[in-house]
C-alpha cells in the first residue's frame, strides 16, 4: 500500500500579523513615553533637560531587540508543519533546534473545526484534534488552509481504527 502524504503549514499572512501587537505596543509606548517627557519638561515638573542625542541609541536599541523578537516569533509560525500520512500526523516545528511529534491516528477521538473571523479572513482554519495519546490530549493545527481536511482527518481515523481494531468504550 502506498503512502500518501498530506503537508500542511500556517497561512503566512497570520505568521505575519499575529506577532505585531509586540511590535505595535512598543511603538505606542515609545511615542507615549516621548510626549509624556515632553510635556514633563515644558511644565517644568523635571527640572533637569534631558539630552535627546544621548537617548536615540537606547530608543534605536529597543526597537531592534523588539524588531528581532518579532521576526524570530515569525519565522516560528512559518516552522510549523504538519504532514498527515496514512498512518499518523507528524507535527514538525522550530527555528534553531527542529522538535518532531508524532500521533498516531488510531488514538484520536474526535476533532474541531474553528474559523475565527480574523483567521477566515484569511482563508484559514484552525482545526483541534482531542486524542487519547498522553503527551498531546489535545493537539492544535492552527492557521491552515480552509480545505476538507477535517473529512480526510475523519476517514483515515475510521481505517486506522478498523484496521487496528480500536473500539472507543464509554
Amino acid at each position: 500500500m502506498q503512502k500518501k502524504t498530506i503537508t500542511l503549514k500556517p497561512t503566512p499572512l497570520y505568521a505575519i500579523l499575529k506577532p505585531s501587537g509586540l511590535l505595535l505596543g512598543l511603538a505606542i509606548i515609545g511615542v507615549a513615553a516621548y510626549y509624556l517627557v515632553d510635556y514633563l519638561q515644558r511644565t517644568d515638573l523635571i527640572w533637569a533637560t534631558l539630552d535627546e542625542t544621548k537617548t536615540y541609541p537606547y530608543v534605536a536599541g529597543i526597537f531592534l531587540i523588539a524588531l528581532c523578537i518579532y521576526l524570530y516569533k515569525v519565522a516560528y509560525i512559518l516552522s510549523h508543519k504538519y504532514k498527515i500520512t496514512d498512518e499518523q500526523i507528524e507535527h514538525v516545528r522550530g527555528v534553531f533546534s527542529i522538535n518532531s511529534d508524532f500521533i498516531e491516528l488510531y488514538r484520536v477521538k474526535d476533532l474541531m473545526v474553528r474559523k475565527p473571523f480574523l483567521i477566515r479572513l484569511l482563508t484559514a482554519m484552525h482545526v483541534s484534534l482531542i486524542t487519547s495519546d498522553k503527551s498531546h490530549p489535545l493537539f492544535h493545527m492552527i492557521a491552515i488552509p480552509s480545505t476538507n481536511i477535517h473529512e480526510v482527518l475523519r476517514e483515515l481515523v475510521e481505517i486506522n481504527r478498523t484496521r487496528k481494531g480500536v473500539y472507543e468504550i464509554d
